[in-house]
């Protein structure tokens, strides 16, 4: 048996598809993990996708239709035991038929990218929520000149594991201009990343020069000045992180 709380359900269903011809991906898809005692409920729009794995068992393929998981409440209980769904809420518990025949629905686990990652970095969820609902906000004019939907595109850049990620993104209406944010990543246990350091000051002290060779009045300044900054600061900690791990010390500038 597996108990989700209206919250959970609800989020994982804003990932499923709302169009209509599309029904068979209008549902969040339950299913056995391949993993032992555990049970997979996916959801997608057909560009998006999301997975929850929780350990439970005995439950058995099926699907939560709309009804479900979009009039789901906070404080609402949905149980899945067997081929049985149930909606428990402070008014009283309702038993649902769940879709078993809705259509055929994607195979996941074939678009899930398998080996090792090119790169990692954690980023805390609310602060990066905070800046996507910005950059959507601003830039959701460029979506039809990019041909990208939902509010435009955004490129990141990865600069290791424990440097600034940079955002970027075309602003709507002024040509040459764009809209840049940095965040920090999460700190963890990693071991530090292996690093020169005298290319990493070297670097951080270009960054430094760049900063103070940008023009005030030409185009993109400010971004270029933040950009500028945040490859001196981002290669600094890399720096620091790297002596205070017992590393080699750069040589003294001259």
């Amino acid at each position: 048996m597996l108990e989700l709380n209206g919250r959970t359900v609800k989020a994982l269903g804003s990932i499923a598809s709302k169009e209509a011809n599309r029904y068979a991906l209008n549902d969040i898809d339950v299913k056995p993990g391949s993993e032992p005692d555990t049970t997979i409920l996916d959801a997608t729009d057909g560009r998006a996708m999301m997975r929850l794995t929780y350990p439970a068992n005995g439950v058995d393929d099926g699907r939560i239709e709309p009804a479900v998981h979009k009039g789901a409440k906070v404080k609402d209980t949905i149980r899945l035991d067997g081929p049985d769904l149930s909606v428990e809420t402070p008014a009283g518990c309702m038993q649902v038929t769940r879709n078993a025949e809705a259509g055929p629905y994607p195979k996941m686990d074939e678009i899930i990218p398998t080996g090792e990652p090119v790169a990692t970095v954690r980023l805390g969820t609310d602060l990066l929520c905070k800046l996507l609902k910005a950059f959507s906000a601003m830039n959701r004019e460029t979506g039809s000149l990019n041909g990208c939907v939902d509010g435009g595109s955004i490129r990141f850049e990865l600069h290791g594991q424990t440097s600034p990620v940079t955002l970027r993104a075309p602003y709507p209406g002024d040509d040459g201009q764009e809209i840049l944010a940095v965040i920090m990543p999460v700190s963890d246990d990693r071991e530090p990343e292996e690093i020169d350091p005298n290319e990493t000051l070297q670097d951080a002290l270009k960054g430094i020069a760049c900063i103070n060779e940008v023009d005030s009045t030409g185009p993109a300044a400010e971004s270029r000045v933040m950009h500028y900054r945040s490859v001196a600061t981002s290669n600094l900690r890399k720096l620091a992180t790297w002596i205070d791990s017992g590393g080699v010390a750069p040589d003294p500038v001259k």
